[in-house]
């Protein structure tokens, strides 16, 4: 027989953990030194600035890119994947440059590069999840920004 002090839910798995063991999580102490590495390393690109500032947050930006397409999924990650980090580094380049609106130019045509090969615009709006349909709605905010840039 099961023992009876131990809690289950109603399928009969352990019951999860409650309260502030649940809230921190066994990573903690690992997130708060990641945080404190990141935080130091933002703070000496902000000192340093100039490329070395750029170099770091383009560095953050491909990271995140990278963990988006991951944590979405979906068909042809790798050359969504291409599609934003060349364009990220085509816009930090610009941005550096002073070029803003051409930056800016170069982020949507990554974003439409990436949308195209998820098949986004290849598929009627109905028949699209609604993940790609926010996408799809990011896409023409940033289009909106960039015409008033201009």
């Amino acid at each position: 027989m099961a023992d009876p002090a131990a809690k289950q839910n109603v399928r009969g798995a352990p019951a999860r953990r409650t309260g502030m063991g649940r809230v921190l999580g066994a990573d903690l102490p690992a997130r708060i030194a990641a945080a404190v590495a990141l935080m130091a390393g933002a703070l000496a690109s902000a000192w340093a600035g100039g490329y070395w500032f750029s170099a770091f947050w383009l560095i953050a930006a491909l990271v995140v890119h990278w963990e988006w397409q991951r944590l979405i999924g979906g068909p042809d990650q790798r050359l969504r994947v291409l599609c934003g980090s060349a364009a990220l580094v085509v816009a930090a380049q610009l941005a550096i440059d002073g070029a803003a609106f051409w930056a800016a130019a170069a982020l949507v045509i990554g974003a439409a590069g990436a949308a195209l090969a998820s098949g986004l615009l290849q598929r009627p709006h109905a028949e699209r999840p609604r993940e790609e349909a926010e996408a799809h709605g990011a896409m023409h905010l940033v289009s909106h920004v960039i015409h008033r840039l201009a």
